[in-house]
């Protein structure tokens, strides 16, 4: 539309007139295209983001490798890609999980987990689905870095190029380019188009132009990162027995650390190395995940030994519970890695009646004193409890160890036996196995909150009481 104007000096000046459409006008067709577009963008963006995650840390010397079999799984599967980093022989430790050139395929990589390391130093392996270790050992000098990050799926085209698997790789092709095509025509209903002026024809090629060259930037950064990516190579996660695989749906959490495998006897244990979000998912396989409520939250980490993420716990509020009521165990072990520099001690892990609020009926008992002394507790008909001596809320790390058996109680701290008790029964109850806060009142010691304030890490339940060896190799192997 076009309205001609007189100008001062008689002569008629033609002015462009904006035409709006009402947004009553988009009609279905215009919001299924507008929705396809922006799911199609948002999958752009998210295989970009991955991809780039899988590349990126290559920056830093280490490896990244696409996982071809299965025999890491669940933890692990084929399409996976993984981050190696490399190591030093003396920073290698039991429950890792190691890239080492396979010696039983020459010019391949293995992922697989140490186990054990034999009188002479070789490394024993084994893949977590594996019944058993792997036949030949590997030397250090194999090594190629350890897992600590994984990246989901990423690496399927590669998986599927080493496959020849065309079908799939057309499918995923046509998906890109179909995606890449609608996420062009991005334009809501009450976009572009609602205000049109007679001039627009310049600016509308000059869109269309900058479209077509965001795609080819975005197909060129896909590509890129993707090659590089598949020039790392592959590793075999190959099975050296009959795979006995059980399946966990939080076991393939984005983007977490690698979790080393659960020790023996291990009932429930929360590594904290999720992704962020609410959910404390169960290390052992059993499935007994936790919920992290407000005022607790997960604190990062660098992947590396001794350095890997925990919970951090702000001593006002929010603890860790777990999801399901359970009977508490009269046999069991209760263990935590704790780090804080708290003059208000607070309930490091125990059971308890109530799942939200303070619990009622509630022993079997971690808890730090304001004087940084741990203690051990149990109902009996009376409160029962042994402790460590004062000044762990040093700020270092410390890992805190309980068992009762028929022998009784006793307490570690750092894999000594610091004290014990005859005691060989506690409450019985159904409840919550609870980490952070709970009902502390009538227990011996000083404890001005029920609230931990600090890290904890590796928090675990053992359906067992532990050896005082299984102790001591517990704080060796460290967080």
């Amino acid at each position: 539309m076009v309205d001609v104007a007189l100008r001062p000096d008689g002569r008629r000046e033609r002015r462009p007139v904006a035409v709006a459409s009402p947004p009553e006008d988009a009609s279905a067709a215009t919001w299924a295209v507008f929705v396809a577009a922006l799911l199609s963008r948002t999958i752009l963006l998210v295989t970009a983001s991955l991809l780039l995650w899988a590349a990126l840390p290559a920056a830093w010397a280490w490896i990244p490798t696409t996982v071809v079999s299965g025999s890491m799984a669940p933890q692990i599967r084929p399409g996976d890609v993984v981050m190696a980093m490399p190591v030093h022989d003396r920073d290698l430790a039991v429950g890792q999980v190691l890239l080492v050139e396979d010696p039983n395929r020459r010019g391949t990589l293995l992922l697989h987990r140490l186990v054990a390391r034999t009188p002479s130093g070789a490394l024993q392996l084994r893949g977590d689905a594996n019944p058993t270790p792997d036949v030949r050992t590997v030397k250090s000098e194999a090594v190629r870095g350890i897992g600590v990050l994984r990246v989901p799926l990423v690496g399927l085209p590669a998986l599927w190029v080493r496959e020849h698997d065309v079908g799939r790789l057309a499918v995923t092709a046509l998906g890109l380019v179909g995606a890449l095509v609608l996420s062009s025509r991005l334009s809501g209903p009450t976009g572009p188009d609602v205000i049109r002026a007679v001039r627009h024809g310049r600016r509308r090629r000059r869109s269309a132009r900058a479209e077509r060259i965001r795609s080819v930037v975005l197909i060129g950064v896909l590509a890129v990162v993707a090659g590089v990516v598949v020039a790392n190579g592959a590793a075999h996660a190959a099975f050296s027995a009959t795979a006995a695989n059980t399946g966990d749906r939080f076991a393939t959490g984005t983007f977490a650390c690698l979790q080393r495998a659960p020790f023996a006897h291990t009932y429930l244990t929360y590594r904290f190395n999720d992704a962020p979000g609410t959910i404390a998912a169960d290390g052992s396989g059993n499935g007994h995940h936790s919920t992290l409520t407000p005022g607790v939250s997960l604190a990062p980490g660098s992947c590396r030994p001794g350095d890997s993420p925990s919970l951090l716990t702000g001593g006002v509020r929010g603890q860790v519970v777990t999801d399901v009521a359970v009977d508490a165990p009269q046999v069991f072990a209760i263990e935590t890695w704790f780090r804080t520099t708290t003059t208000t001690g607070g309930m490091l892990l125990g059971f308890g009646n109530v799942q939200t609020d303070q619990s009622t009926r509630y022993d079997r008992q971690l808890y730090l004193s304001d004087e940084g002394a741990v203690y051990f507790g149990a109902y009996n008909g009376t409160n029962i409890a042994i402790s460590s001596a004062a000044g762990l809320n040093d700020g270092a790390w410390h890992l805190a160890t309980a068992t009762m058996d028929a022998s009784g109680m006793r307490l570690y701290v750092d894999g000594r036996q610091v004290a014990t008790n005859t005691n060989a029964r506690a409450e019985v109850s159904t409840g919550w196995w609870r980490i952070g806060f709970d009902n502390l009142n009538g227990w011996p010691g000083n404890h001005t909150t029920f609230h931990f304030r600090g890290n904890l890490d590796n928090v675990a339940v053992y359906d067992d009481a532990l050896t005082p060896t299984a102790v001591q190799e517990h704080f060796a192997a460290g967080r």
